[in-house]
């Protein structure tokens, strides 16, 4: 009976490995598929998502302006331009990180199916050796997580020549006995099993994951650029509706208006 049990855990445990590899292929492919989504749209998306930053901040500024003429106060612009910049710091942050993804898209190099192939067969040989989630001790070693991590980055780079020279120092810690046995009972196998499936149907339902099938569709690429550039024509003109509001509201609200300078 016992014997059967060892049987049962060894065989749950190599599920348990084969669900942690597949979780972070999938990680990968999805991080991928974004890459590939930024450099197909992401100069649109940019756009847009600015031309809509502009539009905010307009409306804000208008409702500032809109305030000081119900109040009776004068408008003080350096004042305005202050409380506008802390309410549009969220946006802008955004912002700049869709830039950066747009940025990262336009750089990002296309790997061969070898060297993909290449590089996730070192990969899995790797984390079966050190990967934290099969041995929880490698978090406690500086050496071992700073290899890992070596390794987390070459993999996402589809970096072969550091996947092969990881590979090798994964060995020698292995060699060294730097990575005790896992220490699962069968109770918490069963549980992480679990919990990775279930991240695993998260990754595979939601974007960037999703995204696979648009991007191997040309039309839907080409109804994407449409909708995006139809966007972009609508802010555009949207913004310069607000501007002339603004505009028009400050030349004929009789306003006081001053600038402090600092």
């Amino acid at each position: 009976m016992k014997r059967e049990l060892v049987n049962i855990t060894a065989e749950r445990y190599q599920e348990y490995e084969q669900q942690i590899l597949l979780r972070d292929q999938l990680r990968k492919e999805a991080a991928g598929t974004w890459l590939l989504y930024m450099k197909t749209f992401g100069e649109r998306m940019t756009e847009s998502f600015r031309l809509k930053v502009d539009c905010i901040r307009i409306k804000k500024e208008i409702g500032f302006i809109m305030q000081s003429v119900n109040t009776g106060k004068t408008l003080r612009m350096d004042e305005m331009q202050e409380h506008i910049q802390r309410e549009m710091q969220e946006y802008q942050e955004k912002l700049e990180q869709l830039v950066q993804d747009a940025e990262d898209g336009l750089n990002a190099k296309i790997s061969t199916e070898y060297t993909t192939r290449k590089v996730r067969k070192l990969y899995r040989s790797i984390a079966r050796m050190i990967h934290p989630d099969m041995h929880p001790e490698t978090a406690d070693d500086a050496e071992l997580m700073n290899l890992w991590q070596r390794t987390e980055r070459a993999y996402a780079a589809n970096d072969l020549r550091e996947m092969e020279e990881l590979y090798i120092l994964a060995q020698k810690a292995r060699e060294g006995e730097h990575v005790p046995g896992i220490s699962f009972t069968v109770e918490e196998l069963e549980k992480k099993i679990e919990e990775l499936k279930k991240e695993i149907h998260h990754i595979r339902t939601t974007d960037p994951y999703c995204y696979i099938d648009l991007l191997s569709d040309e039309n839907a690429i080409q109804e994407k650029i449409e909708e995006l550039q139809q966007e972009i024509d609508e802010y555009e003109n949207y913004r310069t509706e607000l501007e002339e509001t603004k505009n028009q509201l400050l030349e004929t609200s009789g306003l006081h208006i001053i600038w402090m300078m600092k």
